[in-house]
This record gives structure tokens, C-alpha cells and sequence, in this order.
């Protein structure tokens, strides 16, 4: 690099070297960093629209805990019901002619139906912890460990001498169950 006798050539050069491609590289970089340093960095930004996701998704978490606990303290049953007859809404149950809500009315003119209320809370229940994606993330390793044990006769052997080392939950020893989506 060589300095300037002439400050008239100088300001000629400044002029051209604002116009090269390294200087405007340089100064995109440069307010591209200032940007950052006022709204964070495109990691923190990141982080914290994932902090956002992760609260709503235990918001709606904590509303299906809450409605399940009101159900279970005031003693409402999540499915059926001993007083009448309750549907799913399916129309294999509802159907006027051949449903099996209208084969029970012949039977009992004075039967009701009554769509189960039940059936469809945990149809939203079920949809809510799929947009989730840490609780279908749950269920899904949930759903594969069942597979794996009861995959194998050894592997559910090895598993039930296991409930038998300790209390169990609730006092008692736990048996596994497939999870199953209402449809």
C-alpha cells in the first residue's frame, strides 16, 4: 500500500474503493453485527422462540391436567356412564336405521342416546398432546418401549420379576398396556 502526495487523487480513490465489492461486504457485515448486537444474536433469537414454544406447549399441558383432575375429584367417569346408554358419535353407533343406537331402541323404546362428551374431551386430549411435540415425542418412546417388552417373551419375563423387587406404583404391581389413539 502506498500513501497519498495528492489529497484530490485520495478522495478520487475513497470513491472508487466504496463502490468495490469488499467495502460493501464490509459494511453489510458491519450493520449486520449492529443489528445483532441490538436484537440478539439469530441463536438467542432462536432460543428464545423456543422458550415461547416449550411455555405455551406446558400452558396447554396444564389445562388438560387441570380438566383431568376436575374430572377425577369430582367423580365424572371419562368414558361411559352407568345411567344411560352413551355413543361416539361414529355412525356405526348413531346410524337412524342401522346404528347401534337405533337396534337398542327397538330392544327399549325408553333407552336415550346421548353422545359421550367423554369421547369427545379425549379426542381433544389426544390431538392437543400431538401438536405438542415433547409429549408425542413421550408417547412415541412410551409406545416403543411397550413394543420392545412385549415384544419378547424373555424381555416381559425380565419385566414382571422386575415389579416383583419393588412396591409398585401405588402399592401394587404395574402392568403395561399399548397406548391407543381414540379415533
Amino acid at each position: 500500500m502506498t500513501g497519498f502526495g495528492n489529497w484530490e487523487k485520495a478522495t478520487e480513490r475513497f470513491k472508487e474503493h466504496q463502490k468495490s465489492g469488499t467495502h460493501i461486504s464490509a459494511v453489510l457485515k458491519l450493520k449486520g453485527y449492529e443489528q445483532s448486537r441490538k436484537t440478539g444474536s439469530v441463536a438467542s433469537q432462536t432460543s428464545c422462540e423456543h422458550a415461547k414454544k416449550v411455555d405455551e406447549d406446558r400452558q396447554y399441558l396444564k389445562k388438560i391436567c387441570e380438566t383431568l383432575l376436575f374430572f377425577c375429584q369430582a367423580g365424572i367417569a371419562l368414558r361411559g356412564h352407568n345411567e344411560a346408554h352413551c355413543y361416539d358419535g361414529a355412525a356405526n353407533m348413531r346410524g337412524a336405521y342401522s346404528g347401534v343406537a337405533s337396534q337398542i331402541l327397538c330392544e327399549n323404546p325408553l333407552a336415550v342416546y346421548i353422545h359421550c362428551h367423554s369421547h369427545v374431551l379425549n379426542l381433544c386430549i389426544v390431538d392437543v398432546c400431538h401438536s405438542i411435540t415433547a409429549v408425542r415425542h413421550m408417547l412415541a418412546n412410551a409406545s416403543s418401549l411397550y413394543n420392545f417388552i412385549e415384544g419378547s417373551a424373555k424381555r416381559h419375563t425380565v419385566f414382571e420379576s422386575m415389579q416383583g423387587q419393588g412396591d409398585g406404583i401405588f402399592g401394587k404391581a404395574a402392568t403395561l398396556k399399548a397406548l391407543c389413539d381414540t379415533r
